[in-house]
């Protein structure tokens, strides 16, 4: 029984990774693609890597939140009695925009802000995956 909810943790955390990050990530890729494409059929190497650079930044920057706010999150809801899955998409979102929008109080920073909406947008469905598994693991159907 142990052995099978760690299993179901661990691949339901990778999922919320992967397609954390690929939410993240893709509004960069429709712009990076079509690029490497471009690179590619010019014959010159490199063409993968373009086209692969905001998933290559977006899926350790989405384990990063999972690790360092998903993991301690969990830890609190599930003390305090009060994990629902709603909550976790609320801290992902929270967590992937906030210091982006920080980064807009300082001077040389305002640029950043514009990073706040795919972060929060990988935070959050980050956040709805692993609510999702949590909410299984809790007994609760996802109304509650």
């Amino acid at each position: 029984m142990i052995e099978a909810l760690n299993r179901a943790a661990l691949l339901a955390f990778a999922k919320a990774v992967l397609w954390g990050g690929v939410a993240g990530g893709l509004p960069f890729l429709l712009v990076t693609v079509p690029v490497g494409v471009a690179i590619l059929q010019d014959g010159q190497a490199g063409g993968f890597g373009v086209m692969l650079a905001p998933l290559i930044v977006a899926w350790p920057a989405t384990l990063g939140g999972m690790v360092m706010v998903g993991l301690p999150i969990t830890w609190l809801l599930t003390r305090s009695g009060h994990e629902r899955g709603r909550f976790y998409v609320l801290a992902g979102l929270i967590a992937g925009s906030l210091p982006f929008l920080m980064a807009g109080l300082f001077p040389d920073g305002i640029g950043w802000m514009a990073f706040s909406i795919p972060g929060g947008l990988a935070g959050a469905v980050a956040g709805w995956h692993w609510g999702r598994h949590r909410d299984r693991v809790a007994g609760h159907s996802g109304a509650d």
